[in-house]
C-alpha cells in the first residue's frame, strides 16, 4: 500500500516536472524573443546614429571642401544627452534580457537533468 502512494506520488511529481520545463520552455522562447527585437531596435539606433553622425560631418564640409566647425547650442546638447543616456538605458535591457535567458537556460538544462 505504501509503495502504491510512493508511486503515485513520484508520478505526481513527474507530471509536475514536465509542467514546469513546459513553462519554462515557453518562458525562454518568449526572452530568446524579446531579446531579438531588442537588438534589432539596438542595430537600428545605431544605424540611425551613425547616419545622423555623418550628415552632420557632411554639414561640416563648406562648399569648398574646408572643414567648418558647426556649433553645437543648448538644444543640441540637451538632445545627445537625451540619446546618450537612453542608449545607456537600452545596452543595460539588453544585457539584463541576455542575463535573464541564460539563467532561464540553465534552470531548464538542470531541469532537464532531473528528467
Amino acid at each position: 500500500m505504501a509503495n502504491c502512494y510512493r508511486l503515485a506520488n513520484e508520478r505526481r511529481a513527474r507530471e509536475q516536472d514536465k509542467q514546469c520545463i513546459q513553462t519554462l520552455e515557453k518562458k525562454l522562447v518568449e526572452e530568446q524573443r524579446l531579446r531579438v527585437l531588442s537588438e534589432q531596435t539596438l542595430e537600428k539606433e545605431r544605424k540611425l546614429a551613425a547616419k545622423k553622425a555623418a550628415d552632420v560631418i557632411q554639414l561640416g564640409t563648406g562648399s569648398t571642401g574646408e572643414k567648418r566647425v558647426v556649433e553645437c547650442g543648448d538644444v543640441c546638447r540637451a538632445r545627445r544627452r537625451d540619446l546618450d543616456s537612453e542608449l545607456k538605458q537600452l545596452r543595460r535591457d539588453v544585457r539584463a534580457r541576455e542575463e535573464q535567458i541564460a539563467q532561464r537556460e540553465a534552470e531548464l538544462h538542470s531541469l532537464r537533468q532531473y528528467r
